[in-house]
């Protein structure tokens, strides 16, 4: 298994999330432990249950700003995977803010001779 990492500093929570930060929260996690080629007819709805519309997605090989882009990445970068699965492995939320550390391993025929690949991250 090939691994890499992706990474950001951050502070330690000094306030417990708001309850509506809280449901966002959950809806973030549910979407990601949820995603997949099947989810590809309703992406769009989800996308929109956890982003703003002006939503800047950044990872280390692409910048993406706003939800059209964000959805057109999602559905290309799920056609091509034999599989994927989110752990989220920690959240820290800071007032109507949080950080949330995960796992991501994937499966793509034409990456690492179509062996599972895992990528940690953060999502703030």
């Amino acid at each position: 298994m090939t691994s890499h990492s992706v990474a950001a500093d951050i502070a330690p929570a000094s306030q417990p999330a708001a309850p509506q930060s809280q449901e966002i929260i959950q809806a973030f996690i549910a979407l990601y432990q949820s995603l997949g080629p099947e989810q590809l007819p309703t992406l769009r709805q989800r996308l929109q249950a956890v982003y703003a519309p002006e939503i800047c997605f950044c990872d280390p090989m692409h910048r993406l700003e706003g939800l059209e882009q964000l959805e057109q990445y999602f559905a290309g970068l799920y056609r091509n995977l034999t599989e994927i699965a989110f752990e989220i492995t920690d959240v820290l939320p800071a007032g109507d803010q949080a950080a949330i550390s995960w796992q991501m391993k994937y499966r793509h025929p034409k990456l690492n001779r179509g062996q599972s690949i895992s990528v940690d991250g953060i999502s703030l």
